[in-house]
């Protein structure tokens, strides 16, 4: 098993077995909007709290239309 799990899929249901397979930190997306193509992935309260009870480091990523385009205002606050 890795260390750190990188992964644009809601790990609520599995944070206890990542855990017991030895990874130690999931990397997870969030942004400004909820993507209808995608929208697990962006991580939820519920995953995050799920994520840190079973013992699992965090890591998250801000991904909005990945910069595409120069669009540097998505840095900014909403």
């Amino acid at each position: 098993m890795h260390l750190v799990i990188d992964t644009p899929w809601d790990c609520t249901d599995h944070a206890s077995t990542l855990k017991a397979s030895g990874a130690r930190t999931v990397i997870r997306y969030y942004n400004h909007v909820n993507s209808s193509q995608l929208p697990q992935k962006r991580l939820q309260a519920k995953e995050a709290r799920t994520l840190a009870e079973a013992g699992l480091s965090i890591g998250v990523v801000f991904q909005q239309r990945g910069g595409a385009k120069g669009h540097i205002e998505d840095l900014t606050g909403p």
